[in-house]
């Protein structure tokens, strides 16, 4: 099974070698690698990124030959319009990325914070999964916002901006 796509998502399945066209893309992007298949007792690795597009066009790239990347448009967000991702419900508040994976057939290890600042152009989330039963598996992978006020007062928003299963074979 793979992966479940809009029409705001662009997927490229390949291996290494020559880079895919480009793909017109708004303010921010998710990027989501992870592995075709894996044998039974094996791992992997998933990385998923949110970053700013600071250029017209971006390639999504692959680092390991087997794995899929899918580019995608984040779901907008309800707020004032016109405003940044960051400030989109108040000025106030301050807004964490926050990203996880869930899957029943694999054991799934964090290698960094599931919560990041929204403080630089590029957030990147990595697991190494492994794999627990053979068979069409997935892993449900989403991205979430959450503004906050840094004094505590009011309550804090969260939204999810990007959900997907990636589909994995195990062999």
């Amino acid at each position: 099974m793979g992966p479940m796509t809009s029409p705001s998502t662009a997927v490229f399945t390949r291996s290494l070698g020559p880079e895919p066209e480009p793909v017109s893309l708004p303010e921010w992007m998710v990027e989501a690698v992870w592995p075709v298949r894996l044998v039974t007792g094996g791992s992997g690795s998933i990385r998923l990124s949110l970053f700013r597009t600071g250029e017209d066009e971006f390639v999504p790239s692959i680092e390991v030959a087997g794995h899929i990347v899918a580019a995608v448009t984040p779901l907008s967000v309800s707020g004032t319009p016109e405003a940044s991702i960051e400030t989109a419900f108040d000025p106030e508040c301050g807004a964490l990325a926050i990203a996880g994976l869930e899957g029943a057939a694999f054991e799934i290890i964090s290698l960094q914070p599931d919560s990041q600042a929204l403080d630089k152009p590029l957030i990147t989330w990595r697991w190494d999964i492994l794999a627990l039963e053979s068979g069409r598996q997935v892993i449900d992978a989403c991205v979430r916002m959450r503004w906050e006020y840094a004094d505590g007062t009011g309550k804090a928003i969260e939204r999810d901006i990007w959900c997907s299963t990636l589909g994995i074979l195990v062999e």
